[in-house]
């Protein structure tokens, strides 16, 4: 798994790539709750080089958008692919936290 991060404006693109799960779950989230206690509110994370998520990767998507949604803030997330699609709708992710097509969609959207 790689994790990088670019800022745009007041948002925070964490693109992650290869897979989300037991074992690179933990990296990931650090990076993410990271970004959080540094006051980034406006967190996009760009699914469309993740292979795979599994619900250890479900979950720290879901523990972060509850904490920057407790402080004013909000993640969302852009491009996921067929399989992260399917696997964000089928576990009900995909009604849970804001997801578009495009990390442009996001950014349009997480700056108003």
């Amino acid at each position: 798994m790689e994790v990088t991060t670019v800022s745009h404006g007041l948002a925070i693109v964490l693109a992650v790539t290869g897979r989300l799960d037991a074992e690179t779950v933990t990296p990931f989230g650090a990076r993410l709750f990271d970004l959080i206690a540094e006051g980034n509110r406006r967190i996009i994370v760009n699914l469309a080089g993740l292979g795979y998520i599994n619900s250890a990767g479900l979950r720290v998507l879901l523990v972060a958008a509850k904490r920057l949604n407790a402080d004013g803030g909000r993640l969302l997330l852009a491009a996921p692919g067929d399989l992260v699609g399917r696997v964000l709708d089928v576990s009900g992710f995909s009604g849970m936290l804001e997801t578009f097509a495009t990390t442009e969609e996001a950014l349009a959207r997480i700056e108003r």
